[in-house]
């Protein structure tokens, strides 16, 4: 059974990155991983002519390459639906998603954003640990820097001190949280 974890965050937090550096860790402990992303403004497959079959409503464009296939089906799909049909890997990293209920990590961009306590506030139950600039130390309960929110409250009142806090650029902490902890 595949371990599913999100890598959450608002738009420019860094989910990208992250899962891009996981992928490659991950890989190297001979896992085998699956990505799953929220791709709300379209998915690029990459050729003009894929890109002209797509646009003209083709129900189904295939393409076959040296070390695989990339497909793009156009049906409603759900995620639950999607993540039954990748239980054979080791682990499905899921980017975005935030409103879903599965376990995540959420990154913070750690300038106190409107949009980032307001979600905080309502949809952290299933967020296992947090990421973030390596100057944000919730842990400790103490943040050096201004970070404060838009209300003008200290940032920690949102966040749980028992998760860990991880540096998002510290992709090995992180990968060994997914392996271990998930």
């Amino acid at each position: 059974m595949a371990k599913i974890v999100g890598i959450s965050g608002l738009s420019g937090s860094g989910k990208t990155s992250l899962i891009y550096k996981l992928i490659g860790i991950l890989k190297e402990k001979g896992l085998t991983v699956a990505v799953i992303k929220h791709a709300v403004s379209g998915l690029k497959l990459g050729g003009k002519d894929t890109d002209k079959f797509i646009s003209r409503k083709a129900d189904c464009v295939a393409g076959i390459f040296g070390e695989g296939i990339m497909m793009y089906k156009r049906e409603q799909v759900g995620l639950r639906d999607l993540l039954k049909k990748m239980d054979n890997y080791d682990i499905v990293l899921i980017e975005g998603f935030k409103y879903e209920e599965f376990p995540k990590i959420f990154i913070l961009k750690g300038q106190g954003e409107k949009d980032e306590i307001e979600f905080l506030k309502h949809y952290k139950k299933d967020i296992l640990g947090f990421a973030g600039k390596k100057d944000l130390n919730i842990n400790n309960t103490f943040i050096k820097g201004p970070m404060f929110s838009y209300e003008g409250k200290p940032y920690i009142k949102y966040f749980d001190k028992n998760l860990p806090f991880f540096d998002r650029d510290d992709g090995e902490k992180i990968a060994e949280f997914i392996i271990n902890e998930i």
